[in-house]
């Protein structure tokens, strides 16, 4: 059991980040054919759009690379802040998706959405940091007190 809890994760990133890399290609030719962005007059709206769209592809490409290299840690404080980190980093496409939806609509400068993935993403890249150096230091102590046994 240990085994697929194991592979859960790692994979639960890699379809996200691949499924979010396929919604910012939809994305893509849905302001191409149905907005028609690059008609409009009105700049603003245009770039948020695409800077909504950026965002989904950044935080795709994170999950995937997640997914790609995932590394499961031996220590419980280690495991605890990798899977806090994995919940914001699955959560944020939900933000960005609507972000995505509807602050583009409203032209404005406050983009409470974007801010909050944002800021997810930041918390997240730390947390995953925390967990690997929290994991290496346990393990360095490990293997200390394993020499000193023996």
């Amino acid at each position: 059991m240990s085994g697929v809890k194991s592979k859960l994760l790692p994979r639960t990133h890699l379809a996200t980040g691949l499924v979010l890399i396929g919604l910012f290609m939809l994305t893509g030719q849905y302001m191409r054919h149905q907005l028609q962005l690059s008609d409009q007059p009105f700049d603003a709206q245009r770039m948020m759009y695409r800077a909504s769209h950026i965002y989904l592809l950044l935080v795709g490409i994170a999950n995937t690379v997640i997914g790609c290299y995932w590394q499961s840690y031996r220590s419980r404080w280690g495991r605890t802040t990798q899977l806090m980190s994995s919940v914001m980093f699955l959560s944020a496409p939900i933000i960005f998706s609507v972000a995505f939806i509807v602050e583009p609509a409203s032209v404005s400068q406050d983009r409470p959405f974007t801010w909050l993935g944002c800021v997810m993403l930041l918390a997240a890249t730390g947390l995953l940091l925390a967990s690997r150096v929290i994991d290496n230091r346990l393990a360095i102590k490990l293997s200390e007190n394993k020499s000193r046994a023996n």
